[in-house]
């Protein structure tokens, strides 16, 4: 399940892409069909995280498609009909975009933002079910979520008051 926390930024990258795109396309009916397809990204993005998947190693994601029933995998290329027929398709606009979105100067520095940590989560959490150890289901990860995010952003981002050893995040 894609869970992207950040909103604001969630929009800032969708309209900077529709800004993109309307100012960079070769003809009008090109930057139409870009546009169509981010906002209907963003969409699916935003009204069903819970059927896509993002693989940050691979700039990917994985869609499960309520339309068509179909699965697709979009990092550049993508398996749907618009793609076979050299139009914008709303699976590998959707992967820019969250690209885009988990692209983050910090990272590169090493650090983890809010919503990268919010991913490793959910991912950590996806394999404990998988391994029987976590007896919850997503939704109730969701519902304590931010609170475990803010209880470990503020333990890691307050200075010590002592010289104890701290909790160290590894990537």
């Amino acid at each position: 399940m894609l869970n992207l926390v950040n909103r604001a930024k969630w929009q800032a990258v969708v309209s900077e892409a529709i800004q993109n795109a309307l100012a960079n396309c070769q003809d009008d009916r090109t930057a139409e069909r870009w546009v169509n397809a981010i906002e209907r990204a963003a969409a699916m993005v935003e009204t069903q995280p819970e059927f896509i998947s993002w693989l940050p190693e691979e700039n990917a994601v994985v869609i499960f498609n309520t339309e068509t029933g179909g699965v697709y995998e979009a990092n550049g290329v993508c398996q749907c009909k618009a793609f076979e027929k050299g139009f914008p398709c709303k699976h590998r606009a959707m992967a820019r975009l969250v690209q885009r979105y988990f692209d983050d100067p910090a990272e590169e520095a090493g650090s983890l933002s809010a919503d990268e940590f919010m991913f490793k989560i959910h991912r950590w959490f996806a394999q404990f079910k998988v391994w029987g150890i976590v007896p919850m289901d997503a939704e109730d990860l969701d519902a304590v979520s931010d609170d475990i995010a803010d209880a470990v952003f503020q333990f890691a981002t307050t200075p010590p008051a002592t010289t104890e050893p701290r909790l160290m995040i590894a990537q």
